[in-house]
């Protein structure tokens, strides 16, 4: 009998109460197991703890998720966030340098929201914090009274302004020069980026 490849899936940090939690969405370990047929297995966000290397040789695949916090300004040389901007540096501390050794192993690496921006960030991009304010973007963020939509998915194109479902409505400023994503965005944002 096989097993079920076990897919490394990130968490935010929430205090709940008077504990630490490390959280991630519903729709994300569901989407590993319906649609990919793997085991979710959530990372802490304990970089001080694990070694991103250790956690590779450990895992068939990698899902970089969406938060409701966003990343820390300073990882990518950006203005202080407005206030009231929530942020999650433990998070930060795990995802961007487990990237990066994602990236220089050759694992693939697939981000949702926030997940997408930590892969532009890693490895030395940059975001507008408030990309809806930015002119010639679209508005993208997540709808709550539709948490899904039909996708549509393109290999190994250079993307030229990818957006963002992120609740703060971030999305990338500066892509690192010569890094190439694949993009899945709803069917009424194709042909617009």
């Amino acid at each position: 009998m096989s097993r079920l490849p076990l897919i490394g899936v990130t968490a935010c940090t929430k205090q709940i109460g008077l504990h630490p939690y490390h959280i991630t969405g519903d729709k994300y370990v569901r989407a590993i197991a319906v649609a990919a047929k793997g085991l979710p297995l959530i990372l802490p966000s304990l970089a001080e703890l694990i070694d991103p290397t250790n956690i590779l040789d450990s895992l068939d695949g990698l899902l970089f998720t969406g938060s409701p916090s966003n990343i820390e300004p300073h990882l990518y040389h950006g203005p202080t966030s407005a206030p009231d901007t929530l942020h999650d540096p433990d998070r930060d501390r795990t995802t961007l340098p487990l990237i990066r050794a994602a990236l220089a192993t050759g694992v693939p690496v697939p981000g949702i929201c926030g997940g997408f921006q930590e892969l532009n960030v890693a490895p030395g991009g940059s975001l507008h914090q408030k990309l809806h304010e930015v002119e010639g973007f679209i508005e993208h963020r997540e709808d709550p009274s539709a948490p899904s939509h039909a996708m549509q998915h393109s290999t190994g194109r250079r993307t030229g302004r990818p957006g963002s479902g992120r609740p703060g409505g971030g999305g990338f400023d500066r892509r690192r020069q010569g890094f190439c994503f694949s993009r899945a965005m709803a069917p009424r944002m194709a042909g617009k980026l």
